[in-house]
């Protein structure tokens, strides 16, 4: 079973993984490079960050001006 099949399983959406695993493979990234790399509306990556924060997959932190988030390792 893949990486994939298994956050399904979890009960991650279809957007919620793309956004983990572009993350794990930035390390630490913006919303804009998230959007750029994920190739998902920004709206949607902000309510798929929002629930992966919430279930403890997601950190983030105010960098400056720009948040910064990155993706705790499963």
């Amino acid at each position: 079973m893949d990486l994939q099949s298994s956050m399904e399983q979890f009960g991650l959406h279809k957007n919620q993984i793309k956004v983990y695993l572009v993350l794990l493979q930035l390390g630490e990234a913006t919303i804009q490079e998230i959007t750029a790399k994920s190739k998902v509306k920004r709206t949607s990556d902000n309510k798929a960050l929002d629930n992966l924060v919430l279930r403890g997959l997601v950190t983030c932190h105010d960098n400056d001006w720009h948040w910064k988030y990155y993706a705790e390792y499963p």
